[in-house]
Order: structure tokens, then C-alpha cells, then sequence
């Protein structure tokens, strides 16, 4: 079967239509697909604190490690600190961080 191209564009139409009809995103973006990960362990974690509202204060690394700790949650030190630093960095850019007194503090970016 030799088809010309208008048979073959039509085709392609068709299948690409019956996709969309089947809810498939076929087009999705690196930042989408990050965005649809559901984070686990300590960075879902700290992200599950922020959602509650507990980053709308300033917080310091031992205020969140002892806050993870109360939630049953026994992270280390610089696993949290590390975590929460990939917070304030892209893509992500959920938190800021503040130097006061020589240690870093975070809070919910507005």
C-alpha cells in the first residue's frame, strides 16, 4: 500500500486525536515532570512542613531536624540542611534563606 501525503498527514491527525481522547499528555516539560514527582523521605518530609506552615517564620537547621523528630521523622543534621538548601536552589525555590548570627535561617518564599 503506497498512500500520498495527504492520506499519511490525515492518518497521523487521527492518531494523535484519538491520544488526546485518552487523556495522554504526550507533550509534558522537564519542569513538569519534576513538579509531578511526589517527593519522598526527608526532602518530602520538610516539604509536608512548609505546606503546614511551619516555614512562615524564620527556622534554623535544629528547629526543623527537632520538628522532624517530634513527626517521627529522625533525620540527621546535615541531611536536613542539605535538603533544605536544594529548597532554596532551582527548580525548586520553595524556601529563602537568611544569615543571622552566623547560622542560616529559612522561611517560605512569598
Amino acid at each position: 500500500l503506497i498512500m500520498d501525503k495527504k492520506e499519511i498527514i490525515n492518518k497521523i491527525r487521527d492518531l494523535l486525536n484519538e491520544l488526546e481522547g485518552l487523556g495522554l499528555d504526550t507533550k509534558k516539560s522537564k519542569k513538569q515532570k519534576i513538579e509531578d514527582k511526589t517527593p519522598t523521605g526527608c526532602i518530602g518530609s520538610i516539604e509536608v512542613l512548609i505546606n503546614e506552615g511551619f516555614f512562615e517564620k524564620l527556622r534554623t537547621v535544629s528547629e526543623v531536624v527537632d520538628k522532624l523528630k517530634e513527626e517521627g521523622q529522625p533525620y540527621s543534621r546535615s541531611l536536613v540542611s542539605m535538603n533544605l538548601l536544594n529548597l532554596v536552589k532551582p527548580p525548586k525555590r520553595t524556601l529563602r534563606r537568611i544569615k543571622e548570627e552566623k547560622q542560616w535561617n529559612y522561611i517560605v518564599r512569598s
